[in-house]
Order: C-alpha cells, then structure tokens, then sequence
C-alpha cells in the first residue's frame, strides 16, 4: 500500500500543474485579443481619420474654400493626429508581434 499512496501524490502534483497551465495559457490568450482589438481599433480609428482629410482636402480644391483658414487649420489638426495614432500603431504593432512570438 506505501508504493501505491507514494504515486497518488505525484499525479496530484500534475493536475493542479496542468491546470496552472491552462490558466496561464488562458490569461495570455486574454491579453493577446485585448492588444489585437486595440490595434484593429487604432486602424479603424486612422481610417477615419483619412477619409476626413481626403473630404477636406476636395473642400479645399473648391476656389471658395481656397480662403477658409478654418478647414487649412482642420486638415492640420487631422494630420497631427493621423500622425499620433500611426505611432501608436506601430507601438501596439510591436507588443502584438512580441505576444504572437511568445504564443504558447
């Protein structure tokens, strides 16, 4: 009976470290999605911001518009912060690649 109680420990120990396993598995996958997400956000987010300054940019080729200094001071403004969000793009880009090369 003492060999077979000396083997009933070890397989407890495995269970709980498999278990252990899947958590960590499980929180990393966790992680990975809410990077993922937040970059496919920032996309969307630039995307936007593009399609504004090509809308202001037309606005701007319009001869009455020329004098507008309100849409010269908007298409500055959107391309300050399509400038921003393309570095933090390729800040978050990184983390998800770190993250992918450390996939379980």
């Amino acid at each position: 009976m003492k060999a077979s109680q000396k083997n009933e420990p070890q397989i407890r120990e495995k269970i709980p470290e498999t278990k252990v396993d899947y958590q960590k598995k499980k929180e990393f996958d966790r992680k990975l999605r809410k990077v993922e997400n937040k970059l496919r956000n920032i996309e969307k987010n630039i995307e936007g911001l593009e399609k504004e300054v090509v809308q202001i940019s037309d606005q701007l080729k319009s001869p009455e518009n020329i004098s507008d200094q309100g849409l010269f001071d908007k298409y500055g403004e959107l391309q300050e912060e399509i400038e921003k969000k393309m570095q933090e793009w390729e800040i978050v880009h990184v983390e998800v690649e770190k993250l992918q090369d450390k996939r379980f």
